[in-house]
This record gives C-alpha cells, sequence and structure tokens, in this order.
C-alpha cells in the first residue's frame, strides 16, 4: 500500500522548478502515494505557476488553505500553516500514512536512497525522522537520523 504522502508549502516558481526534477522520480515510486503542493505563494505569476502543476504528474495535488494573502511570518501565514497541520492532515483520515515535509527551497534529495529513508522511518519508533540538511549550519551529534550508503 502507498503510504507516503509528500507535502510542501510552495509558493516560489524558480525554486519549486527545480525540486520538481527530483520529485518527478519520487513520484513514480510505489510507496509514494501523493504530492501535495500547498499554494502559499505571495504573487498572482507564482500561484498560477502552482495551480498547473497537476498536469505534470497524476500524484500532484494542488491544495488550498482558506487563509489567503499571506506575507512572510506574519499572522495569515501563521494560519496557513496551522490550517493544514492541524485542520487538514486528520488523524482520523490520516493515521495510516506517513507525511513527508518538504520546504518549497529544497533543491536536492537523494532520489536513489529515498525508500531507505522511508523504510528507515517505517521500522522506527520515532515521531520525527528527519535526512541530513546539508545547507543546515548547525549539525550536532544525534539531532538527526542519517540514512547513509
Amino acid at each position: 500500500m502507498n503510504k507516503v504522502i509528500l507535502f510542501c508549502p510552495g509558493g516560489r516558481e524558480n525554486i519549486l522548478r527545480i525540486q520538481l526534477l527530483n520529485m518527478l522520480k519520487i513520484l513514480d515510486l510505489d510507496c509514494v502515494f501523493e504530492y501535495h503542493i500547498w499554494d502559499f505563494s505571495w504573487n498572482e505569476k507564482d500561484s498560477y505557476y502552482i495551480s498547473q502543476l497537476h498536469n505534470i504528474h497524476p500524484k500532484i495535488k494542488i491544495k488550498k488553505s482558506p487563509y489567503i494573502n499571506a506575507s512572510r511570518a506574519g499572522e495569515i501565514a501563521s494560519k496557513q500553516f496551522a490550517y493544514f497541520l492541524c485542520d487538514y492532515y486528520t488523524f482520523e483520515k490520516y493515521n495510516d500514512y506517513i507525511f513527508i515535509k518538504l520546504d518549497d527551497d529544497i533543491c536536492f534529495i537523494d532520489v536513489n536512497n529515498f525508500e531507505k529513508f522511508v523504510d528507515g522511518r517505517i521500522t522506527s519508533n520515532s515521531f520525527l525522522y528527519s535526512a541530513n540538511v546539508i545547507n543546515n549550519n548547525y549539525l550536532a551529534p544525534n539531532d538527526f537520523y542519517i540514512i547513509n550508503n
């Protein structure tokens, strides 16, 4: 059964285009159920781009929050995140799924080891499971679960 839902609070066409190069390969994996791109764009051009993404792969689903016209780190942006984390993805509906959050500025995903990452999450007893973030300037021991080759 497909157990993984990838979700992305998206908003910027120029970097989503880069992420999609990896995502199109990942979406063909059996373990992936859907890729939800939340339209949190700040302008009409980016919003239009996001609205068309469902046409490039059947597992891409575009989602919208009832809260619109957000700005970075503002009150509406907080409501958008609260909506999808608390109201949309309810336990009753999605308790059998694994969620993987991808910010829209994630530009590299190790496609060849993605299934190992998912398997690691399935076999662990962890509530949160994270890949290595290579552009993060703070990596303390035991802060991340890292899947090695």
